[in-house]
């Protein structure tokens, strides 16, 4: 997908400083489906850069079932 190394560390790094944010904003004191929704959000950002990082691909479809089941 991205051919530099530099790059590609680069981008997950920000992915997973975007998850830990979502994390923390899931586990603040807000309505349910607020909570819910960065949670959700936290584990599509983990999702992404496990597509990233080499040794760590997932495959696609586990993925694509489970964030369409939550997003419906």
């Amino acid at each position: 997908m991205i051919g530099t190394d530099v790059l590609r560390w680069a981008l997950a790094a920000m992915l997973l400083a975007a998850s830990l944010y979502a994390a923390v904003r899931a586990g603040r004191k807000s309505p349910p489906a607020a909570r819910v929704g960065f949670a959700l959000h936290a584990a599509m950002l983990v999702a992404m850069v496990s597509m990233l990082v080499p040794g760590f691909q997932w495959p696609a479809l586990p993925q694509i079932l489970f964030f369409n089941l939550a997003a419906w």
